[in-house]
């Protein structure tokens, strides 16, 4: 009987460690995280909120992502930037995940930048128009002047996939003369260190790292697409040379399908006056 009592207790134990396995991945991929940052500028006259999506790779949040959809109506936003990958190479749920930008668009205006996969899963062009039909902008090395709240913001869109680094910094060269808030939508992070971070510009908001996948405590990200095994820029705020980068984690997987210590997220942004 005692022999039996503590095979018992052994099952109950290790059967109670799955659960709890099973229960803390489902929340790494799937429990929504919100990720506040506040941005000044003396370019910013009153305070002015960005909500920053990227990477749903076909993802759903709750039937239709009506889950994803409130929590992004929750912020507030006075407009909601997408950094690429909103569909999988797969061509996943395409159509859902344009429906979701539209509806996103219908509250607030959204600005859209296309990443790796769109172009990968041939379906990059049908996406742009049906994005386009719901009057999204499509931002690919396009520059969008704004007003909000009395204050002048240029937003340049980047599609570093399609274009080549003479065209790019062409446009660059166009948003630095702007006496504007500049703000620039870059799907890669990599480039950072190689295009913006020593340009006349105010923020640069990017994902595609996918938060490092795997968040190891103490020790960072563990691997980001385009920047290998421990990647410099993986998540939240960096500042070089006063250029501000924003890296959000995403929301969706792709290729690894697990997160680790690195749950979904939606970025808030608050731009602030400096005074």
């Amino acid at each position: 009987m005692k022999f039996n009592a503590k095979k018992r207790k052994k099952l109950v134990i290790l059967l109670s460690l799955f659960i709890a396995c099973i229960i803390f991945f489902y929340a790494q991929n799937n429990f929504i995280q919100i990720t506040e940052i506040d941005i000044r500028s003396q370019d910013i006259l009153s305070e002015i909120k960005i909500v920053h999506l990227s990477d749903l790779h076909g993802k759903e949040f709750g039937k239709n992502n009506t889950l994803l959809i409130s929590k992004v109506k929750e912020q507030t936003p006075d407009i909601i930037a997408f950094t690429g990958d909103l569909i999988d190479r797969s061509g996943k749920n395409s159509q859902g995940s344009v429906a979701f930008l539209s509806e996103l668009n219908k509250f607030c205006p959204v600005y859209y930048i296309p990443g790796n996969h769109e172009h990968w899963s041939g379906l990059s062009e049908v996406v742009f128009e049906q994005l386009k039909t719901s009057n999204i902008k499509v931002l690919r090395c396009d520059l969008e002047s704004i007003s909000i709240k009395n204050t002048q913001i240029d937003i340049l869109g980047m599609d570093e996939f399609s274009f080549d680094s003479n065209s790019i910094n062409e446009e660059i060269q166009v948003l630095e003369k702007s006496e504007s808030f500049k703000l620039i939508l870059s799907h890669y992070p990599e480039n950072f260190s190689s295009l913006y971070n020593s340009r006349d510009i105010d923020l640069v908001l990017s994902g595609h790292a996918h938060g490092g996948q795997f968040i190891i405590p103490f020790a960072g990200g563990l691997y980001a697409p385009g920047q290998g095994f421990f990647p410099r820029y993986y998540k939240g705020r960096y500042n070089e040379n006063g250029v501000n980068l924003v890296v959000s984690r995403g929301l969706g997987n792709s290729a690894i399908p697990i997160r680790v210590f690195n749950r979904p997220e939606i970025v808030s942004i608050k731009l602030k006056p400096t005074t």
